[in-house]
């Protein structure tokens, strides 16, 4: 089965912009390379477990919200 990840890349950057971090700044909260910080924003790699959970907290918004774009946030 296929994964459409397309709703948690968009998500995930309307996270960012809505609390303002610059991906610098957001690389320092949660450890993860800005490198890789682009890649999910682009859609190109998406986050496992741990690096996850780590952008949550970050961004202060809940799987839900990233994973299930129907729900309101």
């Amino acid at each position: 089965m296929d994964w459409d990840f397309t709703p948690l890349t968009k998500r995930l950057n309307e996270a960012v912009i809505n609390r303002g971090f610059t991906l610098e700044e957001l690389s320092e909260k949660t450890g993860i390379s800005v490198r890789t910080l682009k890649d999910y924003l682009a859609g190109k790699r998406y986050p496992r477990k741990t690096p996850f959970l780590k952008l949550l907290d970050a961004l202060g918004v809940s799987s839900d919200y990233l994973l299930f774009p129907e729900r309101k946030p």
